[in-house]
């Protein structure tokens, strides 16, 4: 298996820093569990919303690069699909990569744009190499102000 090699090597990641695609997708989607659901269990619980909503983590330079303010609704998207929720500019993402909590429920509009910021829209079917789990951690996007 390619993916797994008998000698270890490094291996660049499929949607890594490297890859191709880089030229269309150039940020590198992160997920992380949330301090305020596991997954997607209570994310309609109003209170719980109200300790952390949704957002799509950018670093300053990224969001100054593309005329993104704090609190502005950008849309995050790749050939996958499309999802809308507001920026929170951080210097506690890197430059280049952008992040959102995991476990949101999709809400597509009629157009199919999710407005519940889940980030499953925008990763892969592909699985991983050893475990067969889904590679959610090596997704590339693009984001722009909506």
């Amino acid at each position: 298996d390619p993916d797994i090699p008998a000698l270890s090597h490094y291996v660049p990641a499929i949607e890594g820093p490297q890859d191709a695609l880089t030229e269309k997708y150039p940020l590198q989607m992160l997920t992380w569990k949330g301090r305020n659901r596991a997954n997607s269990t209570q994310f309609a619980n109003p209170w719980l919303q109200e300790v952390q909503g949704q957002a799509l983590w950018i670093n300053p330079a990224d969001a100054e690069k593309r005329g993104i303010k704090a609190g502005d609704m950008v849309r995050i998207h790749n050939d996958r699909g499309i999802s809308q929720i507001p920026a929170l500019i951080t210097q506690r993402i890197i430059p280049g990569v952008v992040g959102m909590q995991a476990g949101a429920w999709w809400d597509p509009d009629e157009n199919g744009v999710d407005h519940g910021g889940c980030p499953n829209v925008l990763t892969s079917t592909r699985m991983t190499p050893l475990a067969h789990g889904n590679s959610h951690l090596t997704v590339l996007v693009e984001v722009t102000k909506a």
